[in-house]
């Protein structure tokens, strides 16, 4: 039988994984098992996102702050004029703007973070799946398992890449550019995808592809080598 799902802390996050994870009894296989890994990817990205973006939207505001800007980054940290700290920097804005202006912009961030995320994790787990079963993990040394690693890092980030590349390119519109007057979010991003095209759309894709896959494949062969080197044998991973 298996066990109860560990809990996020968000009762409305844990239903989701419960309500998912009753879906289909038993060990799940096949295209079930790569949902669950797509899911828990959209989930970690949308809680992960969530709780940090109003720390985000302080960050930026400090460092575009025209004087503080001019200073450069170690003069923001000494004399900020939005504000002297995130402490600061939160309070100003509630006052000022509302709760919601932390969250300016997170829907436009999950647009290009999830899909880009779901796409990271699930074409590592099957990568490293098909090489693991063609290699079982107990033949190969320490150098042979740190290159597993670092190819199956490297194809995700590249996937990854790709899949996000559209959404990275509006989103890079869109803060560059104005909306019409009371244009929405959601009306701006399908004027610029048309205006964009599929062509378009995939601009700047070879120097991302070099950015994400060589940034995906040293994060996953350093955390590979690092939890070896503490002793962390166990793994999570679907091949061992």
């Amino acid at each position: 039988m298996a066990s109860a799902p560990t809990s996020t802390g968000s009762a409305k996050v844990d239903a989701v994984v419960q309500k998912a994870a009753a879906a289909v009894p038993g060990t799940p296989t096949g295209f079930d098992l790569y949902a669950r890994f797509a899911l828990a990817g959209a989930i970690g990205c949308s809680v992960t996102h969530g709780a940090l973006t109003p720390v985000d939207v302080i960050k930026t505001r400090i460092q575009l702050d025209p004087a503080t800007y001019n200073r450069g980054m170690i003069g923001s940290f000494k004399q900020p004029t939005y504000a002297n700290g995130l402490i600061g920097g939160f309070t100003k804005m509630a006052k000022q703007e509302g709760l919601g202006a932390f969250y300016a912009g997170f829907g436009p961030i999950l647009f290009k973070q999830i899909p880009y995320t779901m796409a990271k994790f699930v074409v590592y787990e099957k990568v490293a799946e098909a090489i693991f079963r063609a290699y079982p993990k107990e033949t190969l040394s320490s150098g042979q398992q740190t290159q597993v690693n670092l190819a199956s890092g490297l194809i995700a980030g590249l996937a990854a890449a790709v899949v996000s590349q559209p959404a990275d390119t509006m989103l890079s519109k869109i803060n560059k550019t104005k909306g019409a007057p009371g244009q929405g979010t959601v009306s701006r991003l399908i004027q610029i995808a048309g205006e964009l095209g599929v062509r378009g759309s995939f601009a700047g894709l070879p120097t991302r592809l070099f950015m994400v896959g060589t940034l995906t494949a040293g994060q996953f062969a350093l955390y590979g080598d690092i939890k070896a080197a503490l002793g962390a044998r166990g793994s999570v991973e679907i091949a061992k």
